[in-house]
């Protein structure tokens, strides 16, 4: 970071500053905005008995710039995605991992209480990239999604999914190598998110971090890849090219997906351990043969 970004200011002087960007702005949204996760909270400055002072690094008036300028043309409960993407590719420095989780928590909420037309949006783009050139009851589909109830069950929507997706019933997973993806995948993937946005309070700073490091592989694994999936005659619509307003535009979803991932293998995990075993154990010695004790 430029050792500029890093010189701290008072609220006082953040707000001004912000003041005189053309964003004039009160003590009260200021903490609004922090405890929303989309700025920083501040941390002491000085020594206790000799006057502490409580400041920001000017990173956070940058952040703040961004995310007024953004909120022009978009919701805030959108402005967390730009908060999750510079966590993700930028790290703590730029975006401190405290913020993230209070960001994800109202990009979940806002998502919740999302318009129905924005769904419906969202829901006709989905189907229109995953209809089969047989299926039918697109229009069902959108509306099964739609009403799609947070907290229900996905198994519910696979009449009408595999109606667009596998009409003939055949479950086999369509799409390019390395990326093709069944009905019974895509549901798997609905039920993880469900299940990770359940457990968003839980999550650790190392399972986010985890989580970072999954998306940062699988993402650059994905731009190696794209160009060869969006050749695929079926489902390589589904595989747009990869640019800064994607990343950012789908952070907070890819960021919840991994977590999601790493979580269901933990549990699994888990669940393993908490299996009684059909077989004994058998001990081994560094040598590797059988314990004979």
């Amino acid at each position: 970071m430029h050792e500029a970004l890093k010189r701290r200011v008072t609220r006082t002087e953040f707000l001004l500053e912000l003041g005189a960007r053309g964003y004039p702005r009160t003590r009260r949204w200021h903490e609004d905005w922090i405890d929303a996760g989309l700025l920083d909270r501040a941390e002491p400055t000085g020594r206790a008995g000799g006057g502490v002072s409580y400041t920001w690094p000017r990173a956070q008036v940058e952040l703040a710039d961004a995310l007024l300028e953004k909120n022009r043309t978009v919701s805030r409960g959108a402005l967390p995605k730009l908060v999750v993407f510079l966590w993700l590719w930028y790290g703590d420095e730029y975006v401190p991992f405290r913020q993230v989780p209070r960001a994800m928590r109202t990009w979940a909420q806002a998502e919740r209480a999302a318009p129905a037309k924005n769904v419906r949006a969202m829901a006709t783009e989905l189907v229109s990239r995953v209809a089969h050139k047989s299926g039918t009851g697109r229009r069902r589909l959108v509306r099964t999604l739609v009403e799609f109830p947070a907290t229900g069950d996905p198994a519910a929507i696979r009449d009408a999914f595999d109606d667009v997706f596998d009409p003939d019933r055949t479950g086999r997973p369509r799409g390019p190598d390395g990326a093709s993806i069944n009905t019974e995948g895509y549901l798997r993937i609905i039920a993880i998110r469900q299940r990770a946005v359940a457990n968003l309070g839980r999550y650790s700073e190392q399972q986010y971090a985890a989580a970072r490091e999954m998306y940062r592989i699988t993402r650059a694994n994905y731009a190696r890849a794209q160009p060869g999936y969006a050749l695929d005659k079926d489902l390589g619509r589904m595989h747009p090219p990869v640019d800064t307003g994607e990343l950012a535009d789908s952070a907070c979803q890819d960021l919840l997906s991994c977590l999601g991932f790493l979580y269901e293998r933990e549990t699994a995990s888990e669940r393993q351990k908490l299996r009684p075993s059909p077989h004994p154990t058998i001990e081994r010695d560094p040598v590797g043969e059988p314990d004979a004790a």
